[in-house]
């Protein structure tokens, strides 16, 4: 009975050592990458035959390939290096860097909203700051406090 009591206590203790999991950070503008927000990028378009990927922010993923053709990807910018050396590239990252974590600019279709999941909060019985919103046409998802729904400038309860 010693030798089980000793084992569970040394494995129990093991876990505490263990460090934390790794935040994933966007390959482009380094900011912290939440799994809503992930997508796959080629860094040579598959069609050019190009099978490395990194990981992107989707916004940033839009921008790239609404910047640049496959065939410039797969010549000149394949490679994050070089991605960043295009100075539309660039500019959209210095912007980009201001930008709270979760921020996801809507496109102009993405006009209506659903409010998809309530992030339940960490410690029981604390209130409820954030929620995730799925958009309606492009099914994009967005986290963002819910207190900024109040802002009507931003956001009109209803379908307009």
């Amino acid at each position: 009975m010693g030798r089980i009591r000793r084992l569970m206590s040394d494995r129990l203790e093991a876990r505490k050592f263990q460090a934390p999991p790794l935040e994933i950070i966007c390959c482009l503008c380094a900011r912290a990458l939440p799994k809503s927000e992930q997508e796959a990028h080629h860094l040579i378009p598959r069609s050019k035959g190009g099978r490395e990927t990194v990981l992107l922010h989707r916004i940033c993923h839009k921008k790239i390939h609404a910047s640049l053709s496959e065939t410039e990807l797969a010549r000149e910018y394949n490679s994050i290096e070089r991605l960043l050396m295009h100075p539309e590239i660039s500019t959209f990252v210095s912007w980009l860097a201001n930008k709270p974590q979760h921020f996801y600019e809507k496109s102009r279709k993405d006009k209506h909203f659903l409010v998809s999941k309530v992030i339940q909060p960490e410690v029981p019985g604390e209130m409820v700051q954030w929620i995730e919103i799925e958009a309606v046409y492009s099914k994009e998802v967005q986290r963002i406090d819910w207190h900024d729904l109040r802002n009507q400038e931003e956001w009109r309860q209803g379908w307009v």
